[in-house]
C-alpha cells in the first residue's frame, strides 16, 4: 500500500509540473517586450557644439502581442557621465538627411509605430546630444521604447562612427 501511494504521488507532482510548465511557457508569450542590440551609429556635428546621432538597431518582439510604440528615450553613457538627447521628429530628420545627401537604410522609429509580434524589425531613430561629436565616440547608446500600456524596454549598443556615409 506504501509503493502504491508512492508512486500515485510521484505521478501526481510529474502532471502537476508538466501543467505549470505550459502555464509559465504560454503566459512568457504574452509579455510585451523589446529585445535587440544597436546596429550601428552615425555622428554628425550639427555646427552649434551639438551633434546628430543616427542609429540603427534591431529589435525582436518575441511576444505574441505587437508593441506599439508611445515614447522613444535615447541617451548616451560615457565612462561614467549620462547623457540626455532630444529626440529628432520625422521630419526634423528628413531635413538633416536632404542637406547631407543621406540616405538612410531603414525607417525611422516613432509614436505610433508597431513591431508586430513575432517581428524582428531594422529601424533607426535619431537625437540630438549637446556635446561635440568626438565625446560620442566611445558611448554606449541606449533607446527606451515604452508602449501604449506603459511597458518599457531597451535596446543597447555602442558603435560610433563620425561623420562617415556608411
Amino acid at each position: 500500500m506504501n509503493r502504491q501511494f508512492l508512486l500515485i504521488l510521484l505521478s501526481g507532482v510529474i502532471v502537476l509540473g508538466l501543467a505549470m510548465f505550459a502555464l509559465v511557457k504560454q503566459n512568457q508569450s504574452s509579455v510585451v517586450q523589446l529585445n535587440g542590440e544597436v546596429k550601428d551609429v552615425l555622428v554628425l556635428a550639427l555646427g552649434d557644439g551639438s551633434s546628430l546621432a543616427m542609429i540603427d538597431f534591431e529589435a525582436k518582439n518575441p511576444s505574441s502581442i505587437g508593441f506599439e510604440v508611445n515614447g522613444v528615450e535615447i541617451e548616451a553613457h560615457v565612462g561614467k557621465d549620462t547623457l540626455p538627447s532630444t529626440l529628432f521628429g520625422k521630419r526634423d530628420l528628413g531635413d538633416v538627411l536632404e542637406f547631407q545627401k543621406y540616405t538612410p537604410r531603414y525607417a525611422q522609429i516613432g509614436f505610433g509605430d508597431q513591431v508586430k509580434a513575432g517581428e524582428t524589425a531594422k529601424r533607426m531613430v535619431a537625437a540630438r546630444f549637446e556635446v561635440m561629436p568626438e565625446q560620442l565616440a566611445d558611448a554606449e547608446f541606449v533607446i527606451r521604447f515604452t508602449n501604449v500600456n506603459h511597458v518599457m524596454s531597451e535596446v543597447k549598443g555602442k558603435k560610433a562612427k563620425r561623420g562617415s556615409k556608411r
